[in-house]
């Protein structure tokens, strides 16, 4: 199942030139930051995102290195072995709390993305 939902991802990136997984992100963290680019590269399993976090000013940079999805019965799960961050405190709390652990997606993303490519 995760190989299914690696290759939802990465046709939805091409088609769109990531409009939509900026999009369905954006609405899942609305009121916290806004994606403003997203590239997901497949082969080597990274994320680059920009974005602008709520009452902050200018643009932030956070590489995701060796991502995997997966997905148990009924939710999509995420994880990745380290983050860079041009914010170290953003970087540390991801790396400490985050790195290593299986993340459950929000419920409709997910779904959206599966509807949308099939």
């Amino acid at each position: 199942m995760a190989n299914i939902i690696e290759s939802i991802v990465h046709v939805v990136n091409e088609v769109t030139g990531n409009f939509i997984p900026v999009k369905l992100v954006n609405q899942n963290i609305l009121g916290i930051a806004k994606v403003t680019e997203l590239k997901i590269d497949r082969k080597t399993g990274r994320l680059d995102v920009s974005l602008q976090l709520e009452g902050d000013e200018g643009t932030i940079s956070v590489t995701i290195n060796d991502y995997q999805l997966g997905q148990d019965e009924h939710q999509g799960n995420f994880k990745f072995s380290a983050a860079e961050c041009t914010k170290p405190w953003l970087m540390n709390l991801m790396n400490k709390h985050m790195a290593g652990k299986w993340l459950t997606l929000p419920e409709g993303l997910t779904r959206t993305v599966l509807k949308m490519t099939l």
